[in-house]
């Protein structure tokens, strides 16, 4: 895989800002500064060598790190590559790099993918040239952690457990020492974060160790819990570390200690001692990132966001080319209404978006083709499954999870657009219904002696879907959704998300079974109302009410839309329903 990471992450390197106080810049030199320590010229010398290196041919910008460098953001966020000094203030060569925390928490700020490294001499340790890299490594962590609520033990009560660890200093005078110091910084935050509490885990061994030395003929110190225990250490080590934790929680964040590299969702950081060479940084760089070991779909869009920024132009042009095409979009997109300029634009751009993704994927498939040989070389499905997502594919509830999401995702995607159209998913008093109009019926415009007399209710076919449970009851060591995911072909079941709930639906109760619909009328032409994330319309229904069996009247309802059918699907069922619509009855007489 090595290959084929350097292909996704180094070979797309274009730009690199180096920020370190220690080398002369292009401004400085232009007014006559006072000359850099020949070590330090010698050093930017090998960078501009690295990036002038046939095999990289990246561009080049120097800074030195002092008041401007934020202000002057923009251009560093923007940076395929940065190559950061961690002690950037002068006069200040072993405290914390604060100017270097804050460049970087502006950068896991950002939207750009940011590859950092951060290169230092670290904390200075005497007799050492290369001073404490861990040190550094752990002030970015707990810049980035950010301020977070512990999970407290149920039943936790704090005086106890100090009573206990009281009882037991009698026996062992040095205990409270060694239980804070049973836990890492860095494991304390792994604990909190990841709300760890299996004594068994790696971050617990040690604290595990001391716990099953407790002197246990002390009743306080036998009835003490590791959970209890644990709850403590972890409080009294948060409190202390609490002032050198940032403020913002980054998202997507992970890390290795080992490897010295941090992962947030927008950024690749690594820490490496100036004691290894400049020519080394891109080797050092690839090695971590082979440690963070991507996820075979991240190389994928890494390569995709590369072929956008190497191609790019070359495909808008080719797109832009087809006239009729291109003039037909854009009329449309001009022709929208205020109502349906923000959806139509949507469609367009994913028009667009789509023609282009299609010129890319003989390169993309090409790529996700070595990706899967690359993986099937190193070891079988399952184990991959589990190595890349936790998930154990043997299990069966696990199976099953994997077969929902994965057919609610082919099946349907969110509602866009403010308009009821076929195929929409409407939840009406805990039902749930389909709409099953053909989408030409459902346009505003189109109208006839009908619709007209019905001024603005749109007619539609409002179609019952029953749940899993209802079309297959449980049985046979199966479950509904079971029965239902392994009859999926029969083309009558639907899949979707609710909520991040996933959910089997049926159009038929069972087998032999007609769908139950009814007419029902959108008011407003079928417009959708908008609030927040969560798209309602009102219907008109008819039923029964009156004196006599022949009266009817009409209740309104909300229906809020719960998820929109991919188009291929919503025409399948479409088509289904039509089916039942044009069926013929004959006289034959069954034999009974």
């Amino acid at each position: 895989m090595t290959n084929l990471i350097k292909e996704a992450y180094i070979e797309p390197i274009r730009s690199v800002i180096v920020v370190d106080d220690e080398y002369p810049t292009v401004l400085e030199l232009l007014d006559g500064a006072e000359a850099k320590a020949q070590s330090d010229v010698d050093r930017l010398k090998d960078v501009i060598s690295l990036c002038r290196d046939d095999q990289n041919s990246w561009t080049l910008d120097i800074d030195n790190g002092q008041s401007n460098v934020l202000d002057n953001f923009s251009r560093i966020s923007h940076s395929d590559l940065l190559i950061l000094d961690y002690h950037l203030e002068k006069g200040n060569e072993d405290g914390k790099g604060e100017q270097a925390l804050k460049v970087i928490d502006d950068l896991v700020k950002n939207q750009h993918f940011n590859l950092v490294i951060v290169h230092t001499k670290g904390y200075t340790v005497q007799g050492q040239n290369i001073g404490d890299l861990n040190k550094v490594f752990a002030d970015i962590v707990l810049r980035l952690f950010g301020e977070r609520t512990i999970n407290s033990t149920e039943g936790y009560d704090a005086e106890t457990v100090e009573d206990a660890i009281d009882t037991w200093a009698d026996d062992d005078s040095g205990v409270l020492d060694k239980l804070e110091k049973s836990i890492s910084t860095l494991d304390c935050l792994r604990v909190i974060k990841n709300n760890l509490l299996d004594p068994d885990c790696n971050e617990l061994k040690g604290l595990k160790s001391i716990y099953d030395t407790r002197p246990v003929g002390e009743e306080d110190v036998e009835a003490l819990s590791f959970g209890d225990l644990l709850q403590f250490v972890v409080d009294n080590h948060y409190k202390k570390i609490k002032p050198e934790i940032g403020t913002y929680r980054t998202q997507g964040l992970n890390w290795c200690a080992t490897g010295l590299w941090v992962k947030t969702s927008n950024s690749f950081i690594v820490v490496i001692g100036k004691d290894t060479s400049t020519a080394e940084l891109p080797n050092k760089l690839l090695e971590a990132l082979v440690s963070w070991n991507p996820h075979p779909h991240a190389l994928l869009l890494s390569k995709f966001r590369h072929l956008v920024d190497e191609q790019g132009f070359g495909y808008v042009d080719d797109l832009i080319n087809k006239r009729h095409v291109q003039a037909g979009w854009l009329q449309e997109l001009l022709r929208a209404d205020d109502s349906d300029a923000k959806w139509v634009a949507q469609s367009t751009s994913e028009r667009l978006l789509s023609t282009m993704s299609e010129k890319m994927v003989p390169d993309i498939g090409d790529f996700a083709h070595r990706i899967q040989k690359a993986l099937l070389s190193t070891c079988d499905i399952t184990e991959l499954i589990e190595k890349y997502h936790n998930l154990n594919t043997s299990d069966k509830q696990t199976a099953l999870e994997i077969s929902k999401n994965i057919n609610a995702y082919s099946c349907s995607k969110s509602v866009v657009g403010n308009q009821l159209v076929t195929g929409h998913i409407l939840e009406i008093s805990g039902d749930k219904y389909i709409c099953l109009t053909p989408a030409c019926d459902l346009v505003p415009a189109q109208k006839n002696e009908w619709k007209n007399k019905l001024g603005k209710l749109m007619p539609f076919k409002l179609v019952k879907l029953w749940s899993s449970a209802v079309r297959f009851p449980p049985g046979k060591g199966k479950t509904s959704d079971e029965k239902l995911l392994s009859k999926l072909n029969a083309n009558e079941h639907v899949v979707f998300n609710d909520v991040d709930i996933i959910k089997c639906y049926s159009l038929l109760k069972a087998d032999g079974a007609n769908p139950q619909w009814e007419q029902a009328f959108a008011h407003d032409n079928g417009e959708m109302r908008w609030n927040g994330n969560e798209a309602t319309v009102n219907i008109t229904r008819l039923l029964h009410g009156g004196s006599t069996g022949n009266d009817i009247s009409n209740q309104v309802v909300e229906g809020r839309v719960v998820t929109q059918l991919r188009y291929e699907y919503a025409i399948n069922l479409l088509q289904k329903f039509g089916v039942t619509q044009s069926r013929v009855g004959l006289d034959f007489v069954e034999f009974r």
